[in-house]
């Protein structure tokens, strides 16, 4: 494998964890504004899916450099 191949494979990884983070976040947001009370998110939950999500964002940034 090429280091261009280790990048590139390193990158999918990244991308796939900023999604998988997204997806998250969405449904905790979702979870702040569903209709059922059993169902709703803490909003220190919705905090730190948030702030996890910023963080992978942060790490795919930095690998693009």
């Amino acid at each position: 494998m090429t280091a261009s191949e280790r990048r590139h494979c390193g990158h999918d990884e990244l991308i796939a964890d900023v999604v998988t983070r997204f997806d998250a976040y969405v449904r905790a947001r979702s979870a702040r504004d569903g209709i059922f009370g059993s169902s709703h998110a803490d909003p220190r939950q919705e905090q730190r899916v948030f702030d996890d999500l910023q963080r992978a964002m942060v790490r795919l940034r930095g690998s693009v450099r």
